[in-house]
């Protein structure tokens, strides 16, 4: 209302209609289809046309008319100031409305009237407040746009279903959204500190790709568990997960290792394996590189049979390596170490065919005897000289009987001790190297290394002095033999 007019009895006729209920409700109608409402359905509806309008504008309005009546009235040729115009205020014979409706015949007395609802329904019929907030509902779906010097929102909402698609734009960025009736929203999300994307559901669940200045990262959550993974600038791929699959083949090629590794679902292909440990089930198949047909062995748990001395099968396994026998029906070289000792085999698990060397408990066996290469191809410097070399060394060794420390209860050995022979070749003048019976670890700096002593060396030397005094029977036998036949002659 932009003016207020004093009528009073100044007209010629007047009906008051009544005043309708008070304002509870305001519909901004954006257009045909697609308007803002604020308020309830308890009193009157204001309606009006407004093409930018928006929630917090029909709010504000609401709150300016809500409670007011509207008061229906008709004053015939009434005296009022030409200047008069629809929209204001005026009062008739004591009654105080608003000028909906002016018809000027150019008396210069123009009627006035605010139709009462009668008249509207008549004009404009309207709907019951059921069928009006229905229809409504139906209309929910609009546009809209909301522009401020720094910032400028676009979007699409369906009141309705609670369904809404939206874009702003702004100094800081670029966003859009989009949520559905389930709570479901999906976002786009774009500024000078990087992209990012998400999907959240209100069941906890939220995908997110992010990119910026330090990497890409890839995340997905639902509440409970979560999987993550980083491409980072400093040439890091960083992951969380409680489980990783991959489908195909992966290839992994360097120029620093000169070498391709593939890994997929059935094999793994590469070529060196640098690993604190490798954790095998079973025995692992061996072959002399990816291509080969032919089976060289096997490495991990192996199981194989040994026997007693009286025949009885000794079952073994643990960890070792084995090499089958192509053509044959059993297996060929074979090596386990277990808790209870080592064993190397050849041949048929057969009592007295397979070949064994074994390391168990106090004692370390073969089915063979040692054999040590003799060959004369293999030697230099051969010198017959051992009788006369090592005469005094012979005659200063002591053997001796004992039990190795550690086995008290064990069975007594027969030997030498090896700092006592390494002092008896000192005191002939000779050291270790002129004896390769004696040897010696390396210490650690703070002790001495074990000395060893090789027992089969040692029978050259035996068999010399044998033979040394041997000659020196032969030799007396003769000259004693010698000495009978003088006195028999004699």
């Amino acid at each position: 209302m932009s003016d207020k007019h004093f009528v009073g009895l100044k007209l010629t006729g007047f009906e008051d209609n009544g005043k309708n209920l008070p304002v509870s409700r305001v519909t901004l109608k954006r257009d045909d289809n697609n308007m803002v409402t604020a308020g309830d359905d308890s009193g009157s509806e204001l309606v009006a046309d407004c093409p930018h309008a928006t929630q917090a504008m029909c709010d504000a309005v609401l709150e300016q008319v809500r409670g007011y009546r509207y008061h229906a009235f008709t004053a015939d040729d009434a005296g009022i100031d030409p200047a008069a115009e629809l929209g204001d205020g005026v009062t008739a014979a004591g009654c105080y409305s608003v000028v909906s409706r002016l018809d000027d015949d150019g008396s210069g007395y123009p009627s006035l009237s605010a139709p009462g609802e009668p008249e509207i329904e008549d004009e404009f019929p309207t709907e019951g407040p059921v069928t009006q907030e229905f229809n409504r509902k139906v209309t929910g779906v609009y546009s809209y746009i909301n522009k401020t010097a720094e910032e400028i929102e676009l979007g699409v909402k369906d009141e309705l279903n609670q369904v809404e698609s939206s874009v702003n734009i702004s100094l800081q960025g670029f966003q859009q959204q989009v949520n559905d009736t389930n709570g479901t929203v999906a976002s786009l999300k774009n500024t000078v500190d990087g992209f990012s994307a998400t999907y959240a559901t209100k069941t906890g669940v939220t995908n997110e790709i992010k990119s910026s200045i330090d990497g890409i990262g890839l995340s997905v959550t639902n509440g409970e568990t979560s999987s993550s993974i980083q491409l980072t600038n400093n040439g890091q791929i960083i992951g969380s997960a409680k489980q990783i699959k991959f489908t195909g083949q992966f290839v992994f090629e360097s120029d620093l290792a000169d070498g391709k590794t593939v890994i997929d679902g059935g094999c793994i292909q590469t070529g060196q394996i640098d690993s604190e440990y490798l954790k095998l089930y079973g025995p692992m198949e061996v072959y002399e590189d990816h291509r080969a047909r032919y089976l060289a062995g096997y490495i991990g748990f192996v199981e194989g049979e040994a026997y007693n001395d009286n025949g009885s099968i000794i079952s073994t396994e643990g960890i070792g390596v084995k090499a089958p026998s192509p053509g044959k029906n059993y297996d060929g070289g074979m090596l386990i170490c277990t808790d209870s000792g080592a064993r190397l085999t050849y041949g048929p698990d057969e009592f007295g065919s397979t070949t064994t060397i074994a390391c168990v408990s106090e004692h370390c066996y073969s089915s063979e005897p040692m054999e040590t290469f003799s060959d004369r191809r293999l030697k230099s410097g051969v010198v017959y000289d051992i009788a006369e070399r090592f005469g005094r060394f012979f005659r200063a060794l002591r053997p001796c009987r004992f039990r190795m420390r550690g086995r008290q209860d064990g069975p007594q050995h027969i030997g030498f001790i090896a700092q006592e022979m390494k002092s008896a070749l000192e005191a002939d003048g000779m050291a270790m190297d002129d004896l390769a019976a004696l040897s010696q670890f390396p210490g650690n700096g703070q002790e001495e290394g074990m000395y060893t002593i090789r027992y089969g060396e040692l029978a050259a030397l035996n068999t010399a002095m044998i033979q040394s005094l041997l000659a020196r029977v032969d030799a007396l036998e003769n000259e004693v033999n010698e000495l009978k036949g003088r006195i028999n002659d004699g």
